[in-house]
C-alpha cells in the first residue's frame, strides 16, 4: 500500500486502506415496517392498501404507499385501479466514490423515486381463453445523473433527472387445443424527459411477443417464440444512423417418454440468425447480440 499519489501510468499499485481507494469503507442499516389490509368494501368491490416506510443510517427514510381497487365487473371480467409508489437507494458509488477523474460520489444524494398509476381490463370469457388491457403512466423523479461541474474536470452524481411515460399492454392466453397453446402481448410506450420535453433515448416504442407451446405426442413438446423490438431512438446529439429494429426467435424440442428416467433436448436462439443490436454510447456499430446458436441437452435422473 502507500500514501503517496500515483502518477498516471505507474504501474499497478494497492492502495487498499490509503486515501487513494476507489470507495472508502462502507457500511449501510435499514430498517423497515410494511402495513397491509384489505377491504372488501361492497359485494363486488375490494380495496387492498399497504404503506412502507424505510431507514437507511446514509441518507434518511423515504415512505412509499400502494393501493389496489378491485371491481368485480361481471362474472367474466375485473377491472384494477393500481397506485403505488417506490424508490431506488443510492449505491455506494453514487454516494461515496472518490480519486476517479471523470466521475464523483455524492454524500447529499437522495434515492429516486417512482410513482405509478395502472388500469387494467382482465377479460376471461372461457378457462381456455384470456385477454388483459392495461393502461399506464408513470413519473421517475430524482434521478441521479452524472452532472459537469462548472470549471471542474469531473462530474457528479446528482438527484438531476425527471422522466414521464404513457403506455399501454396487451397480453393473450390462449389454449387453443389441448395440443397447442397460444401467449402474445404488445407493449405501446412513450417516455418523455420532463426537464428538455424531447423523446427518452433507446427505449422501445413498441415490443411484440409471440409463443406457441405444442404437444404432438405425450412424449414431445415443442416451443417456438420471438420477440419483436421496434422503434429506439437515438440520443439527439447522436448522428448515427437509426437503431434498426429486430427479431429473435428460439425454437426447443424435448422428448421426455414417461417410461425412462431421461429427458432430451434440443435448443436453437436466433434461429433465424438475425444480426440484431442493442444500443451503445460509446460503441460505434453498438453491442451485439448472440447469433444462431445450437444447443444439445440430455438429463437422467436416478
Amino acid at each position: 500500500a502507500t500514501d503517496q499519489p500515483i502518477a498516471p501510468g505507474s504501474p499497478i499499485v494497492d492502495v487498499t486502506d490509503t486515501p487513494y481507494v476507489f470507495i472508502p469503507e462502507q457500511s449501510r442499516q435499514n430498517h423497515y415496517v410494511f402495513l397491509q389490509d384489505i377491504w372488501n368494501i361492497a359485494n363486488d368491490w375490494q380495496l387492498t392498501a399497504g404503506l412502507r416506510h424505510d431507514n437507511y443510517s446514509d441518507f434518511g427514510s423515504t415512505t412509499n404507499p400502494r393501493l389496489a381497487l378491485v371491481w368485480s365487473t361481471s362474472l367474466n371480467l375485473s377491472t384494477k385501479l393500481l397506485y403505488g409508489q417506490a424508490f431506488r437507494a443510492p449505491s455506494f458509488v453514487d454516494m461515496s466514490a472518490i480519486n476517479n477523474p471523470a466521475n464523483i460520489g455524492n454524500p447529499n444524494i437522495q434515492p429516486e423515486e417512482l410513482e405509478n398509476l395502472e388500469l387494467v381490463f382482465d377479460y376471461h370469457p372461457a378457462q381456455d381463453f384470456g385477454l388483459v388491457w392495461n393502461i399506464y403512466k408513470y413519473t421517475w423523479d430524482d434521478i441521479i445523473q452524472l452532472v459537469p461541474q462548472a470549471g471542474e474536470s469531473f462530474s457528479l452524481a446528482s438527484n438531476n433527472g425527471i422522466q414521464t411515460a404513457y403506455g399501454t399492454e396487451f397480453e393473450l392466453n390462449w389454449q387453443i387445443t389441448p395440443a397447442l397453446a397460444l401467449r402474445a402481448n404488445a407493449a405501446f410506450t412513450q417516455a418523455e424527459n420532463s426537464k428538455t420535453k424531447d423523446d427518452v433515448p433507446l427505449i422501445a416504442a413498441k415490443q411484440y411477443f409471440v409463443q406457441l407451446d405444442w404437444q404432438p405426442i405425450d412424449a414431445v413438446s415443442v416451443n417456438f417464440k420471438t420477440h419483436f423490438i421496434i422503434d429506439r431512438a437515438r440520443d439527439m446529439s447522436d448522428s448515427r444512423q437509426p437503431i434498426k429494429d429486430y427479431a429473435i426467435s428460439d425454437l426447443t424440442v424435448r422428448w421426455q417418454p414417461k417410461a425412462l428416467p431421461i429427458e432430451l433436448s434440443l435448443l436453437g436462439k436466433n434461429i433465424f440468425d438475425q444480426d440484431a443490436r442493442e444500443p451503445a454510447v460509446h460503441l460505434p456499430n453498438d453491442l451485439p447480440l448472440a447469433r444462431r446458436a445450437l444447443y444439445g441437452e440430455l438429463r437422467y435422473q436416478f
